[in-house]
């Protein structure tokens, strides 16, 4: 194949994962051209991957006929709708009338299996269920690699120096408090606890705290002069790459430990009530309760039904995560400070 365009508009978690794709098909199609179409707001986070040819970022859908014109006149040899939305289904009905000739595979969301799984709690989804590889297993058909690729992205040199700008040569751990829908966010009080104990335990190590503009509750956690707050300061690609060079990042499931999970990075999961956010890389240690009405939800919507309220995150102490990032720093040389 010489050019292939892959689809997928949102989100952040969801993009990072499917960016999957392009390592394997460059494994078997070295010189193919990855064009992607998402957008505008993501479309510099996929840039990043230099695997990728030229991304098209979209403001809106009005000029859908325009997209599915150029579609048809860059003749590409497989179009992969990786969202398997109205908008690409959309795309996908002007391809059928205009007789174009472009192999089209779109990715399955498995709706019948997500009844079953959120209704009546029957999960015949692979176990564990992981992002990545199920953006990569519908291309199986073409023979493309089973499993990921190590990414490697490029940054810009504006990005480099302005993450380098607020944590300078320090070595520091990220700690990623928020997420996208409440219900699977960690308790407060939980990340102060951890907070603490890393600041007591590691006299050389910062902690730097990243989250969105809105994500105010996180000024809370700032306690001394180790604790920076970079939450609303950051873009997606300097959050990328801070945590691209982070010793350990941990947070619930949410695009940056995607993208620590996508570079084979240091981090820690903390896996609650979400269905499809497990990582594959070794480098991730996936920490979760195991109760029996995990998951429950897609990507955190709806209500916990359960009599404590985030049963599946309470239970994930404080103290656990600390014995588990201890453990994961001693291994690249961090071990108890006096």
């Amino acid at each position: 194949m010489k050019k292939i365009l892959v689809i997928r508009f949102s989100s952040f978690g969801d993009i990072v994962q499917s960016m999957s794709i392009n390592g394997v098909i460059k494994q078997k199609h070295r010189n193919c051209e990855i064009y992607w179409l998402t957008k505008d707001n993501f479309k510099e986070l996929v840039e990043c991957d230099s695997l990728v040819s030229k991304v098209v970022g979209l403001k809106n859908f009005k000029n859908i006929f325009a997209i599915s014109r150029w579609i048809k006149h860059e003749n590409f040899d497989l179009v992969y709708d990786a969202h398997n939305s109205l908008r690409s289904k959309v795309l996908f009905f002007l391809y059928l009338i205009s007789n174009n000739k472009t192999e089209w595979l779109t990715r399955s969301k498995k709706r019948f299996l997500r009844f079953l799984l959120f209704k009546f709690k029957i999960n015949l989804f692979p176990k564990p269920y992981i992002g990545q590889l199920s953006y990569i297993s519908p291309l199986r058909k073409f023979q493309f690699g089973k499993v990921p690729v190590k990414s490697k992205w490029a940054f810009s040199k504006e990005t480099v120096d302005r993450v380098s700008k607020y944590v300078g040569d320090s070595q520091f751990v990220v700690f990623a408090p928020s997420a996208a829908w409440e219900m699977k966010r960690w308790p407060v009080h939980y990340w102060s606890k951890l907070i603490e104990s890393t600041l007591d335990e590691f006299k050389d190590i910062k902690v730097v705290l990243v989250g969105g503009p809105s994500d105010v509750f996180i000024n809370s956690l700032v306690t001394n002069k180790n604790v920076i707050n970079l939450s609303g300061r950051l873009s997606l690609v300097e959050s990328s790459y801070l945590s691209c060079n982070a010793l350990v990042t941990v947070s619930a499931d949410t695009g940056i430990i995607h993208v620590v999970d996508s570079h084979q990075a240091g981090g820690i999961l903390l896996n609650g009530p979400t269905a499809f956010g497990k990582t594959y890389s070794t480098s991730i240690s996936i920490m979760e309760a195991g109760l029996y009405c995990q998951p429950c939800t897609k990507d955190g919507r709806g209500k916990c039904q359960r009599e404590v309220y985030q049963m599946c995150m309470v239970e994930i102490t404080p103290e656990k995560v600390f014995a588990e990032l201890k453990a994961k720093l001693a291994t690249i040389g961090f071990s108890h400070l006096p």
